[in-house]
């Protein structure tokens, strides 16, 4: 299994898995424009695309998706999600909130994740050898999400925001509150928590996402981890896309 991470960020979300001939996007939140351009730079064309795995539908993660429908590929998302996009003419496959389906030779999962969002959630993606969980604007990590992520070879979380640099920014109050709240972001502190004292065996490499341009550091972030023993990368939301 190879993954590329295209882009993780408030900015845009998008990410390629290629596994046993197949090709899927875990997202679209980044332009047609921007998704194919980094398409070709792998040498596929955005035809190639066998489907488009959807988490929820703000527009960081969605934006792109009408040019991959508009091309017949299939675009998964739950109820929810697909109900809560109006401005694109998207031919949905639905998927349940937390269940098991198949989709391009793949084993796939979806488990429900805290957001506020219409129906939000976290994809495991296996092909036999890999277990990919994708974890994403997740505003607390409850039991049966903690399991699913432990259940990961490759894994890719969000660890948003720096509290210290949330409290002392410029955003108004009900935006630091919606960030922090129980349907919000996952702190630095509640990502590093989870990964320190829950640790997995199965874990071969994690991939911190979704970090915040104005509220994050990565040069931080990468110091905390620096003595954990733990497989990190730290996706820089300002740099280039990451490979694994």
């Amino acid at each position: 299994m190879r993954l590329k991470i295209f882009a993780s960020s408030s900015s845009g979300n998008c990410a390629l898995v290629e596994t046993g001939g197949k090709r899927i996007l875990i997202d679209a939140g980044l332009s047609f424009r921007k998704i194919c351009a980094a398409l070709e730079g792998e040498e596929i064309s955005p035809q190639e695309i066998d489907a488009v795995f959807v988490t929820h539908e703000h527009g960081d993660h969605v934006i792109g998706l009408g040019g991959f429908s508009a091309l017949g590929v299939p675009i998964y998302a739950t109820r929810g999600t697909a109900g809560g996009i109006i401005r694109q003419e998207i031919k949905w496959t639905i998927v349940p909130s937390a269940g098991k389906f198949a989709a391009a030779q793949l084993r796939v999962e979806t488990f429900t994740i805290p957001h506020d969002a219409g129906e939000p959630v976290g994809y495991a993606i296996d092909d036999g050898e890999e277990r990919l969980v994708w974890a994403l604007d997740v505003g607390h990590l409850d039991k049966k999400i903690k399991t699913v992520l432990k259940s990961a070879t490759i894994l890719v979380l969000e660890s948003n925001y720096c509290p210290d640099m949330l409290e002392k920014s410029g955003r108004p109050f009900h935006l630091k509150q919606r960030i922090r709240g129980r349907h919000g972001h996952l702190s630095n502190d509640e990502t590093f928590e989870f990964l320190t004292a829950e640790r997995s065996e199965s874990w071969k490499q994690i991939y911190l996402a979704h970090v915040s341009r104005q509220c994050n550091n990565v040069e931080k972030l990468e110091a905390l981890y620096a003595s954990s023993g733990l497989p990190i990368e730290v996706v820089d939301p300002w740099g280039e896309p990451i490979v694994a």
